[in-house]
C-alpha cells in the first residue's frame, strides 16, 4: 500500500512535467539527462512526506483540520487529519485518505524516532478503528512493537492497551480485550494514570454490560466512580458515566426486582438533573429516559409515558451525549406503555414504525411481547404468534448470553486467580533476591573492613572458633541422637529375643503336655469306658459315666490350653488389625489424606506371631509417615491379604512420588526391606509423579 501511493504520487508529478501546470519547455532547454535527474528528484520527493490534497478534500474538511498549505501537508496535521476526521464524511475521497496513510506508514517505517513511529502508526490505527477493526489492531501492535515496553514510552503503551480493549469490545471479543486490559491497568496503576485507570474500569463496566451481567457492571461503575479526581468532577465524561451507572442499575432492578437499585438508579439520575452548571440538552434526554423506564418497571405506564415524551423533545434528543440509540428506546417503551394501558392500535403503529436495530435482547424481547399481546387483543392470532415465537426466540438468545456471561465471569475469576499467585511468587522471588542481594553487599562489606581494620581479624577468628565449637556440640548432638535410635533399637531387638524365648519356651510345655499328659489322660478315658462296660450294677454304669464324660472333658481342655500355649505369643507390644482401624477412623472424611485399608481381622489374629505383628506394624507405620512427610498425597491405600502359605501387603498414595526412587537411604526404605527380611520376605519399591507404591510378602510359620 505505501508503494502504490509513492508510486501514484510519482506518476501524478510525472504527470505534470507534460502539462501546463509545470510547463517549463523542457525539449528546448533541458536535455535528456536532465530529464531523468528531474524525475529522480521527483520520486525523491514523492517518497519523503511531501503530500498534498485536492481542493475538494481541502473543503471538505471541517475548519479545524484544514492544513495550513494544502499543497504542503505536514506529518502533524495528516496525523490530526486521520485521527479526527469521520470516514462517512470524506468517502469521495477514500484514494487522498489512502495517500495519507501511506505517506505517514512509510514515514514510521523510515523513521529512527521512537516517538515518530508511535504517533504516526496511532493515527492510523485510529482512523481504522470505525472503518476495519483487523487494521486498527494491526497498527496498534506496531505501536507496542515500536515502543517495546520502554519506560520512557509508558502513557503510549497504555493508551495503546486501552484502545485495542475497546476495539475488541466492538467485535464482541470479550476475552481478548480483558487480556489486554489487565496489562493495561496494571501499567496505569504503576504509573498512577488515573485517566488510563478509568478507561479500564469503563471497559470492563462495558463489557459486562454488553454480557447482560448487569451487577459486575455496576461494580465496575462504582471503581469507575472511585477512581475519577476531584477537579473533574460534573465534566462531561463524568455525567456519562454517572448515567451509565444509573441505566446499568435500571437493568439490575428489572432482573432482581430489589428495591435498593431502583432507589440508586433515581437518586443518580436526580443528581445529574440536579447540577446547574451542566448543558442541558446535552444530558437531560438520558435522564427522562431512564426516570421513564424506572416508572415502567413499577408498571406506572401513563407517567413513563410523560417521561418518555419529554426525552423524545428535539431540543433533548439532537444533541443528547448519553446513548440510549437516539430516540429509538425512549419510543420503543412509550409503545410498549401504550399497548399496556389498553391502546392496542396506538401502541402498535408507534413499534410497527421502528427498526429495531439494538443489540439488546431483552429490549427486542418486551417488544416482541407487547406486539403479541397487542395482536392478540386486536384479534390477528396469526400475527400474535409470529410475534411470540419471535419473543421465545429471543429469550432463548438471552438465556444463552446470560449463561455465557457467568461462564465468562468464572473464566475471568480463574484467571485472576492464576495471576494473582503468579504476582505473589514473582515478588517472594524478588524479596529473595533482594535479600541475597543485600546479604552479599553485607559480606562484602565486612570482608572490606576487616582488611582494614586488625581488631575485625580477631574478631573473624573467634567467629570461626565460635563456629567450630558450634559445629562440634552438632556432631555430639548427633551422635547422641544416633546413639539413642541405636539403644532404641537394640532395646527393640532384645524384646523381640525375650518375646520369641518365652513363645520357644511356651512351645516346648506345650509339646511336653502333647507327648506325657494327652496320652495318659486319653488312656484313663479309655480304661474308665472299659470299666463302665463291665460294671453291672446301674448305679456304679452312672458313676463311671460321669467320671468318664469329666476325664474327657479335661482331656479336651488340655488339648485347648497347649493349642494356645504353642499358638499363641506373649502378648503383643503392637497389633496389626488395631493399628489399621485407628488409621481409617483417624484419617477420614474432612483430612487433608484419606486413608483406606482392605483386611481380614480374623485372618491376622489367627496367623500372626508376635513378631510378625511387631515388624508389619512397624512397615506400615513408617511407610504411611513417609507418604505424609514427602509426597504430599490426598489418598492411601493399604492392603493386606492372608493365603494359605504366606500374606502379602501393598502400601500405595496418589502423590507427586519420591524425587530419587533409587535410593532408599535417608528416607526409612532401607529400614524396611530389613524388616521384611526379618520375617524372611521380600519388598520392593516404586515411586513416580503419579504416587508411590510398595508392596511385600512373608511367608506364615
Amino acid at each position: 500500500m505505501q508503494h502504490i501511493g509513492n508510486c501514484a504520487k510519482v506518476v501524478f508529478l510525472c504527470l505534470l512535467l507534460n502539462t501546463g501546470v509545470l510547463r517549463i519547455h523542457l525539449k528546448n532547454i533541458l536535455s535528456f539527462r536532465i530529464k531523468i535527474i528531474a524525475l529522480v528528484i521527483l520520486f525523491f520527493l514523492a517518497t519523503h512526506g511531501i503530500a498534498q490534497i485536492s481542493e475538494g478534500f481541502y473543503n471538505a474538511l471541517p475548519q479545524k483540520l484544514k492544513p495550513a498549505n494544502r499543497l504542503n501537508i505536514t506529518s502533524a496535521e495528516k496525523r490530526q487529519i486521520l485521527s479526527t476526521i469521520d470516514a462517512t464524511s470524506v468517502l469521495p475521497y477514500k484514494s487522498e485518505i489512502n495517500g495519507l496513510i501511506a505517506s505517514l506508514v512509510t514515514e514510521a517505517a523510515q523513521s529512527k524516532n521512537i516517538q515518530v513511529e508511535i504517533d504516526n502508526y496511532t493515527s492510523v490505527a485510529l482512523h481504522y478503528e470505525d472503518i476495519s477493526h483487523d487494521s486498527s489492531i494491526l497498527y496498534f501492535t506496531k505501536v507496542l512493537k515500536a515502543a517495546n515496553g520502554m519506560p520512557a514510552y509508558s502513557k503510549d503503551i497504555t493508551a495503546t492497551y486501552l484502545s485495542i480493549s475497546t476495539v475488541y469490545i466492538y467485535e464482541q471479543k470479550f476475552d481478548s480485550a480483558v487480556n489486554t486490559l489487565y496489562p493495561c491497568l496494571n501499567l496505569a496503576m504503576r504509573l498512577k494514570d488515573t485517566t488510563s485507570i478509568i478507561g479500564v474500569y469503563s471497559n470492563y463496566s462495558i463489557i459486562y454490560s454488553r454480557l447482560q451481567n448487569f451487577k459486575s457492571a455496576i461494580y465496575y461503575d462504582r471503581l469507575t466512580m472511585q477512581a475519577y479526581p476531584a477537579k473533574r468532577l460534573w465534566d462531561l465524561d463524568y455525567v456519562r458515566y454517572k448515567l451509565n451507572m444509573a441505566a446499568h442499575y435500571t437493568a439490575f432492578f428489572d432482573e432482581s426486582h430489589i428495591p435498593l437499585y431502583k432507589d440508586s438508579a433515581i437518586l443518580v439520575t436526580r443528581s445529574v438533573m440536579a447540577q446547574k452548571n451542566l448543558q442541558a440538552d446535552y444530558w437531560l434526554q438520558g435522564c427522562y429516559y431512564i426516570l421513564g423506564y424506572v416508572e415502567y418497571e413499577d408498571k406506572n405506564y401513563a407517567q413513563a409515558i410523560t417521561l418518555f415524551d419529554s426525552s423524545l423533545l428535539p431540543a433533548y434528543s439532537a444533541n443528547s451525549r448519553f446513548n440510549v440509540s437516539r430516540p429509538l428506546r425512549p419510543s420503543i417503551f412509550k409503545g410498549i406503555c401504550l399497548i399496556r394501558l389498553g391502546k392496542y392500535k396506538e401502541g402498535k403503529q408507534v413499534l410497527d414504525t421502528l427498526e429495531l436495530g439494538v443489540r439488546n435482547y431483552s429490549l427486542k424481547q418486551a417488544v416482541y411481547l407487547a406486539l403479541s399481546d397487542a395482536s392478540v387483543a386486536l384479534g390477528n392470532t396469526a400475527m400474535a404468534l409470529q410475534y411470540y415465537k419471535q419473543y421465545k426466540a429471543y429469550s432463548d438468545t438471552l438465556n444463552i448470553e446470560r449463561q455465557r456471561s457467568n461462564v465468562f465471569e468464572s473464566e475471568q475469576k480463574y484467571l485472576a486467580a492464576q495471576r494473582e499467585e503468579a504476582i505473589t511468587r514473582l515478588e517472594n522471588d524478588n524479596l529473595k533476591k533482594e535479600k541475597e542481594k543485600q546479604r552479599v553487599i553485607s559480606i562484602a562489606l565486612s570482608t572490606a573492613a576487616g582488611l582494614v581494620i586488625v581488631l575485625v581479624v580477631f574478631y573473624v577468628v573467634y567467629k570461626k572458633q565460635q563456629l567450630q565449637r558450634v559445629g562440634e556440640r552438632q556432631t555430639l548432638t548427633e551422635e547422641l541422637h544416633k546413639m539413642e535410635e541405636d539403644m532404641k533399637l537394640q532395646q527393640e531387638k532384645n524384646v523381640d529375643f525375650t518375646n520369641k524365648a518365652i513363645q520357644e519356651q511356651r512351645k516346648n510345655i506345650s509339646r511336653n503336655l502333647h507327648d506325657e499328659v494327652s496320652p495318659d489322660l486319653a488312656a484313663l478315658a479309655f480304661f474308665i469306658g472299659d470299666l463302665k462296660q463291665k460294671a453291672r450294677d446301674s448305679y456304679e454304669k452312672d458313676l463311671l459315666h460321669e467320671i468318664e464324660l469329666e476325664t474327657r472333658n479335661v482331656y479336651q481342655n488340655v488339648r485347648r490350653f497347649m493349642h494356645n500355649l504353642f499358638n499363641n505369643s506373649v502378648i503383643t507390644q503392637y497389633n496389626v488389625p488395631e493399628f489399621l482401624h485407628n488409621l481409617s477412623r483417624r484419617f477420614s472424611g474432612e483430612s487433608s489424606m484419606r486413608i483406606t485399608t482392605v483386611f481380614d481381622e480374623s485372618d491376622i489374629n489367627k496367623n500372626f506371631t508376635a513378631e510378625q505383628h511387631t515388624e508389619l506394624y512397624c512397615i506400615i507405620r513408617e511407610a504411611v509417615a513417609n507418604s505424609m512427610k514427602y509426597s504430599g498425597a490426598s489418598a492411601l491405600n493399604i492392603a493386606l491379604k492372608v493365603n494359605v502359605r504366606d500374606v502379602q501387603f501393598e502400601i500405595h498414595d496418589n502423590g507427586k512420588g519420591l524425587a530419587n526412587a533409587g535410593e532408599t537411604k535417608g528416607l526409612g526404605l532401607e529400614s524396611l526391606k530389613q524388616r521384611a527380611e526379618a520375617l524372611n520376605g521380600h519388598l520392593q519399591f516404586s515411586s513416580s509423579n503419579k504416587g508411590t507404591n510398595i508392596t511385600g510378602y512373608f511367608p506364615l510359620q
